[in-house]
């Protein structure tokens, strides 16, 4: 994963130095339109894979998200990092385990979908909203696995959230 982390950072970077050498010539409205489209679209892609990545690479992603925060902000880089980072809106970490708990929830809710793919059917075990967990002998990639990892970030959520049918009520947990 730390090839495709890395690929991933230097592709958004050099959307970012693009958007940065236009920048003065665009509105705000305008830049946020185009780092969502270019730079946070590209983070996204795919994050739910990076569930339980060591905390350098996620830091790595961060960065990216940070910076894509100074150029819409008109931060310099030599400015301070607390301001951008109260004024970043995208955390990684938590949007990553948010994709996760988005598709159990999907699955969850239609159970059609847990019938026709047997992974799902024969590696959660859905009791109501609660999930059965699954044991690894490997910690360091067995514990990454979506069968490990997905009933893990279901079962920490409460229980209401859990049995709700409301998708923006995940985000804010």
């Amino acid at each position: 994963m730390e090839e495709h982390v890395k690929f991933k950072c230097r592709a958004v970077y050099a959307q970012l130095y693009n958007i940065g050498k236009i920048r003065n010539y665009l509105d705000q409205q305008s830049t946020e339109k185009l780092i969502n489209a270019l730079v946070h679209s590209r983070t996204d892609y795919c994050n739910a894979l990076l569930i339980g990545l060591p905390k350098y690479l996620i830091r790595k992603l961060q960065l990216v998200q940070t910076t894509a925060t100074r150029v819409l902000c008109r931060f310099s880089k030599y400015d301070h990092s607390t301001p951008v980072l109260v004024t970043s809106l995208v955390v990684v970490e938590f949007r990553i385990k948010y994709k996760v708990r988005l598709l159990i929830h999907y699955t969850t809710m239609d159970q059609n979908i847990c019938r026709r793919c047997s992974l799902l059917e024969a590696s959660i075990t859905v009791e109501c909203p609660r999930m059965i967990l699954n044991l690894t002998q490997r910690k360091t990639l067995g514990d990454r696995a979506f069968k490990v990892a997905a009933p893990k970030l279901w079962n920490s959520l409460p229980k209401d959230v859990r049995s709700c049918n409301n998708v923006s009520i995940l985000r804010a947990n």
